[in-house]
């Protein structure tokens, strides 16, 4: 099961999930007028208590233990998603969330060339 959390526009984000094949989307729904964003949010997903209340009801309505389950984040707002789970990533993360990464010891992947690798080796599948 893949859940995609982010603070991004629903609009936005909802396309990119369906190409990567995740079964779930939580993503900040924006009103529109027109067709036009107005800047006016339903549930901020960027905040990272909301991200951490969206995770909780994830893994328990799909019964999925937190220990086996992977996470990525680029910001600080990740980290308690990060926290959560038994293999957290930071991938391309900004300072703040490189030393959270650093101190807890969490897998830090810097560039695109080495994720898929370094995320391979880190995950036992």
């Amino acid at each position: 099961m893949t859940l995609l959390i982010s603070g991004s526009p629903h609009d936005i984000i909802y396309p990119f999930s369906e190409k990567v094949g995740a079964d779930e989307v939580a993503a900040t729904p924006f009103k529109t007028e027109k067709g036009i964003f107005t800047g006016e949010g339903e549930r901020n997903c960027g905040l990272k208590e909301t991200k951490e209340k969206i995770l909780k009801e994830f893994l328990s309505d799909y019964d999925i233990n937190p220990e086996t389950a992977a996470g990525f984040g680029d910001t600080e707002q990740n980290s308690t998603i990060l926290e959560s789970v038994g293999y957290p990533v930071a991938v391309k993360p900004n300072e703040n969330l490189k030393r959270i990464a650093g101190r807890e010891g969490w897998l830090i992947c810097d560039d695109d060339e080495t994720v898929i690798s370094k995320v391979r080796n880190y995950i036992p599948l």
